[in-house]
């Protein structure tokens, strides 16, 4: 694989540039023709995670006013809190597990680890020859004197003006 920073050539296996240092992931999600897949999985693990994570929050914070509130009474019942949280774990812990497991395959895509090469050729890349080196007197064009060449240096100063 060549890099397109450098053009080094390099192991397909390789995550980076030996040359440049150039990272290799999103040549190879490009190669593979996986990008808007990637994108797709990142944006829903995303959106799943942040779902879960507020979720969650939302039903903690409903169980602490609740316990706060709850105590103000001569018998504090502490069963509402206790089931706000219940629920938050219930509908918030899959949405993040889901969340992250997305994120997960998304990185995996990234990696090029899941990823079916699509564009890579089946047969290993042959490198050609080294071209000679070429005499430049022989391949430079004859260069024709301009109408202004050795014309400065010909020059005369100026004669005083009296």
């Amino acid at each position: 694989m060549h890099c397109p920073r450098c053009s080094t050539m390099n192991n397909p296996e390789q995550k980076f540039c030996r040359q440049c240092g150039l990272p290799f992931a999103a040549l190879r999600v490009a190669l593979a023709g996986d990008f808007d897949d990637a994108v797709d999985k990142l944006k829903k693990g995303e959106n799943a995670l942040s779902a879960g994570v507020l979720t969650l929050c939302i039903f903690i914070g409903v169980a602490i006013l609740s316990a706060v509130l709850g105590s103000f009474d001569r018998t504090p019942s502490y069963a509402a809190p206790f089931i706000n949280i219940l629920l938050g774990l219930i509908f918030g812990l899959p949405a993040i597990f889901v969340g992250l497991a997305r994120i997960r395959k998304s990185r995996g895509l990234l990696d090029n680890q899941n990823a079916t090469p699509r564009l890579r050729p089946e047969e290993p890349l042959v490198q050609l020859p080294q071209a000679p080196d070429t005499d430049r007197t022989i391949s430079a064009p004859p260069f024709l004197d301009s109408v202004t060449e050795h014309t400065t240096l010909e020059l005369k100063p100026p004669e005083k003006i009296r």
